[in-house]
């Protein structure tokens, strides 16, 4: 499966705690460039493709989905490189940080 997506942080999270390959197209216009930023973390490890809007054309990306569905050990590659950018504890492990905190705020 390939998720189309842009480069928001809390859907890179659930692409990579799911360990899904992905294309990703950020919004150009986010503050900063930081969908851009986020998404060449994933691209950059070898867990997404990045196309930029700006250089977007529908044929490209249609050819470069068409291309990846043909190449399963690609995209099982991507996959394996996607789950080992997902934290799938992290909400576990932010709350017993908090709690921990809290606790040694109290005593």
């Amino acid at each position: 499966m390939i998720w189309w997506s842009p480069g928001r942080a809390i859907t890179l999270s659930e692409i990579t705690g799911c360990g899904k390959p992905a294309i990703l197209i950020p919004y150009p216009y986010a503050t900063a460039e930081h969908q851009k930023y986020n998404a060449q973390v994933l691209e950059k490890n070898g867990a997404a493709i990045l196309i930029e809007e700006k250089n977007l054309q529908q044929l490209k990306l249609i050819s470069k989905a068409g291309e990846l569905f043909k190449e399963e050990q690609k995209l099982k590659q991507m996959s394996d490189h996607s789950k080992k950018l997902g934290k799938p504890e992290a909400l576990n492990e932010i709350l017993s940080e908090t709690e921990n905190f809290l606790k040694t705020k109290a005593a």
